[in-house]
């Protein structure tokens, strides 16, 4: 009993002297009871310090504990730190709090937590420092791990205030990553087990941070990766705020990746297999997307997604649009279909590879760009491929809106072609498998449509300067065709006009098939016929002479509409002084007839529907007999024409009158053997006078002259 109680003297008597504010830095030591150090003290090599389980360990402000290489902080409760602990040797806990005003220096040193470390004030693992923590890392204030410093917790990491993981690495066995501070990794490395979490800012320059297990990736703040590496497998890829990737993300995602934020990929790589939702603005000019497996692309009516200049490879399954799609100057291949319900740019170059049908409701554009479809192409509402753009679709192409073709190129290789709105094919290029179906309006102007199949007109096509060929099972025209260009047409089957053809270009026609012509055809240049016209049921008018050819047969009569002449002297609005001036007219200038027969006709200005002189002749001039002073109205009118050397059954249809020149006649005389008659002048000199009858002469068939109220009234005609 006397050994025992010298003992029991001894630890009560040591325990007041540390709790009374005494240095204790001369022995190992054990904690039984909380326990306050209010004073400095160092524990020094081979020395330990035990703290017995349920027990903490205070530390007060101010106060510093120095553990020396080789000493020892060995605790089986808690450690509460609102000074400054120092460790170059070892310290183990069950937790460790460290305050506000705490200050941890664990450079270059070793701790083990079996629970939780909790810092809101400063804590320094750099250096090399070693951090295992069996629990829960939470840090608020300031942590400090660079330096090839290294953080293993088997629970997770919750971060504000901010962190410095420079060359550093952390490792989650277990749990998850969660940063609403300032998070600097540059050159770090980051391994986490189930969910990361950003919230804050977050450099990841030179960095990784990786996911082992199937946990979310959330972003609501700012990541840096500049040269960095995200990579894992997540169940849903999150981005609410800002990332910025000159660098490489790879990831398998199980769920979604979806950004609502903006994700910049300028000159990076991202690598994933799953779909991606963009509702935010997605970047990846010049950089690289590749998507593998199921995975599909949608851009809501929010999103923005710029891929121009960039890449996105890998057979992903389909892409859908419903905001802004560019990939101006890029690459992008898609195994599926795509479906453009927004703006999708394809322009400068781009390069587009569908495996499936390409469906546009909104606004398409591939000027300059290449598109290669393997299924459809449906379009509604506006599609450019001006500019060189081309087109090759496998299956067929419907198109409704409005579509620009300029100096494009479309090619069908085993479907149709079906048009219904507003078609634009000046310079462009147009090849169709199969049938060529025409319902809206279309402009040719020097462009170039081919089929194999059959050709259909129902609305409006503008053939100037442009070529139609090709060889057809039948050709139906039940609109308007307009072709100062070229037709050249070999048809199998039948051939039916029943709208109208306006010709002043050139149309080569052939085949085993009748063309029925129940509509009307106007030729004004050249018709070449080797096959069988019959427009019994029709009109086919031949204009001033045009050329029709005709090894072929033509069944019915072609109507030779005679041209308008040219008139020239006396020209309009001259004044002349003679009563018999000479009236001259010529053909147009495409009139290839040389036997015509014209009507001349003049009338007083004031009564132009009253011809005073009318004359049939084939002669290009004429002599009028003596006209008095006033103003006249002259014009000419083709009347007939010798049709005989035509292979085919003609009949001649006179032209209308040219366009009427005025003509004033002052003989200053006022109006030599001139009188007037009941209302009229005429001259006295060349005519007869009767009371009544009429009178036959030579260069008058008849004269005749009528009581008219008070006076007379003359008409003549000369034949």
């Amino acid at each position: 009993m006397n050994k025992i109680i010298p003992v029991l003297i001894f630890s009560v008597l040591l325990l007041v002297l540390v709790g009374s504010n005494q240095e204790a830095q001369a022995a190992s030591m054990t904690f039984s009871m909380d326990t306050t150090i209010s004073s400095d003290a160092t524990i020094g090599p081979g020395e330990t310090w035990t703290v017995d389980p349920g027990f903490t360990l205070t530390i007060d402000p101010l106060v510093t504990v120095t553990v020396q290489a080789g000493g020892t902080i060995n605790s089986s409760g808690d450690i509460d730190n609102s000074g400054n602990i120092i460790n170059s040797g070892t310290i183990i806990s069950v937790n460790i709090n460290n305050s506000g005003s705490g200050s941890i220096d664990n450079s270059g040193s070793s701790m083990s937590i079996s629970d939780s470390l909790s810092n809101s004030g400063t804590f320094d693992n750099s250096g090399g420092g070693s951090l295992n923590i069996g629990g829960s890392l939470t840090t608020t204030n300031s942590f400090d791990n660079s330096g090839g410093g290294t953080i293993a917790v088997v629970g997770d990491i919750t971060v504000q205030g901010t962190f410095n993981n420079t060359n550093g690495t952390i490792i989650i066995i277990s749990g998850s990553f969660d940063t609403n501070g300032t998070f600097d990794n540059t050159g770090g490395n980051i391994s986490v087990a189930v969910n990361i979490t950003i919230q804050g800012t977050f450099n990841n320059t030179n960095g990784s941070i990786n996911s082992s297990g199937s946990g979310n990736f959330t972003n609501s703040g700012n990541i840096n990766n500049t040269s960095g590496t995200i990579s894992g497998t997540f169940s849903d890829f999150i981005n609410a705020g800002n990332i910025n990737n000159p660098g490489n993300i790879n990831l398998s995602v199980l769920g979604i990746f979806t950004n609502t934020g903006s994700f910049d990929n300028t000159g990076g790589n991202l690598s994933i297999s799953g779909d991606i939702d963009n509702s935010g603005t997605f970047d990846n000019t010049g950089g690289s997307i590749n998507l593998s497996g199921s995975s599909n692309i949608n851009n809501s009516i929010t999103g923005i997604f710029d891929n121009s200049g960039g890449t996105i490879s890998g057979a992903f399954n389909d892409l859908t649009n419903f905001g802004t799609f560019d990939n101006s100057g890029s690459s992008m291949s898609i195994s599926g279909s795509l479906s453009n319900a927004g703006t999708f740019d394809n322009s400068g170059g781009g390069t587009l590879n569908i495996g499936g049908d390409l469906s546009n409701t909104n606004t398409f554009d591939n000027s300059g760009g290449i598109l290669n479809i393997g299924g459809d192409l449906t379009t509604t509402i506006s599609f450019d491929n001006s500019g060189g753009g081309i087109i090759t679709v496998i299956g067929n192409i419907i198109i409704q809106g409005t579509f620009n073709n300029t100096n494009g190129t479309i090619t069908t290789a085993f479907g149709s072609f079906d048009t219904n709105g507003t078609f634009d094919n000046s310079g462009g290029n147009i090849s169709v498998a199969v049938n060529i179906t025409i319902q809206g309006t279309f402009n040719n102007t020097g462009g170039t449509i081919t089929g194999s199949g059959d050709f259909t007109n129902t609305s409006t096509f503008d053939n100037t300067g442009g070529n139609i060929s090709g060889t057809f099972s039948d050709f139906i025209n039940a609109g308007n065709i307009n072709n100062p260009g070229n037709i050249n047409l070999s048809v199998s089957g039948s051939s039916i006009n029943s709208g109208t053809i306006d010709n002043s270009g050139s149309i080569v026609y052939s085949g085993s098939g009748t063309f029925f012509n129940t509509g009307t055809i106007d030729n004004f240049f050249f018709i070449d016929n080797s096959g069988t016209i019959d427009t019994t049921s029709g009109t086919l008018n031949n204009h001033c002479g045009a050329t029709i050819t005709n090894p072929g047969t033509i069944n019915g009569q072609v109507q030779e509409i005679l041209c308008i002449p040219v008139l020239l002297l006396p020209p309009n609005g001259s004044t002349e002084t003679t009563q018999t001036p000479l009236f001259t007219w010529g053909d147009a200038a495409f009139e290839t007839r040389t036997v015509i027969q014209y009507e001349w006709k003049i009338a007083i200005a004031s009564s132009p529907n009253v011809p005073i002189e009318i004359v049939s002749l084939s002669l290009q001039s004429i002599t009028p007999i003596p006209l008095v002073n006033d103003d006249y109205l002259w014009t000419v009118r083709s009347l007939d024409a010798d049709l005989s050397s035509l292979p085919y059954s003609a009949v001649a249809v006179p032209s209308i009158f040219a366009q009427a020149f005025s003509l004033e006649i002052n003989t200053g005389t006022g109006g030599e053997d001139s009188q007037i008659i009941g209302g009229e002048i005429i001259p006295l000199n060349t005519t007869a006078l009767l009371l009544a009858g009429a009178q036959s002469f030579s260069w008058m068939i008849p004269v005749t002259l009528s009581v008219l109220g008070i006076g007379l009234f003359v008409f003549r005609k000369r034949i």
